[in-house]
C-alpha cells in the first residue's frame, strides 16, 4: 500500500511538470528547469510527507514530489539539442553519434530474471523456471492440450452434448 502511494506520488508529480511544460513557455524540460531556478523555486526532485487531519481526526500522510522528469522528458530534451546544434555542425552531429550518444545517455539494463517461489501444489518444493534453458521439463501446454482431448473424446464416447457439435469440435481442436 505504501510503495503503491509513493508511485502514484511519483507518476502525479511528472504528470504535474507535463502539464506545465505545454502550459508554461518552455519548449524543452532543460528550459523549464532554468525558469524555475530563476523565479528561485526548487529543480531537484524532492519527496515529501505532510500530514493532514481528516473530519473523522485522524491523520494521514500526504507523500508527494516537488517535481520528477521522467525518461522521456530527457529523450525529447536531447533531441531537441541534437536538432538545434545539428544545423551549427553538420559533420559532427552524424546519425551514428547521435545514437551512439542517445544509447550511452537512456540505455537501461535489463532487468535480472525473477527466482520462482515456491510450488503451489507442493510448497516444501521450489517452482521450476519454465525458460528455454531448462532441460527435462515436460511441455505444459501440450499436456493441457491432451488433457483437453482426452476429455472431449470421452465425453463424446459417452454421448454427453450434441453428437454431430461435440465430434466439429473435438475435429477442430485437434
Amino acid at each position: 500500500k505504501d510503495k503503491e502511494a509513493t508511485g502514484s506520488a511519483l507518476k502525479d508529480a511528472i504528470k504535474g511538470v507535463r502539464s506545465e511544460l505545454e502550459g508554461g513557455g518552455a519548449r524543452t524540460v532543460g528550459e523549464f528547469l532554468y525558469q524555475r531556478m530563476v523565479r528561485g523555486e526548487p529543480v531537484r526532485a524532492r519527496y515529501r510527507e505532510t500530514r493532514a487531519q481528516h473530519d473523522e481526526g485522524k491523520t494521514r500522510i500526504i507523500k508527494s514530489y516537488d517535481l520528477y522528469i521522467d525518461r522521456a522528458m530527457v529523450e525529447a530534451e536531447f533531441d531537441a539539442l541534437w536538432a538545434s546544434q545539428k544545423r551549427f555542425n553538420v559533420q559532427q552531429y552524424t546519425d551514428k553519434a547521435y545514437t551512439d550518444i542517445k544509447d550511452t545517455l537512456l540505455f537501461q539494463r535489463p532487468l535480472k530474471p525473477v527466482k520462482p517461489g515456491r510450488c503451489t501444489l507442493l510448497p516444501d518444493l521450489r517452482a521450476i523456471a519454465l525458460t528455454s534453458k531448462v532441460k527435462n521439463v515436460p511441455n505444459l501446454m501440450g499436456m493441457q492440450r491432451l488433457h483437453r482431448f482426452e476429455k472431449k473424446v470421452c465425453l463424446v464416447k459417452r454421448g454427453i452434448g450434441s453428437g454431430a457439435v461435440s465430434k466439429m469440435r473435438l475435429l477442430s481442436d485437434s
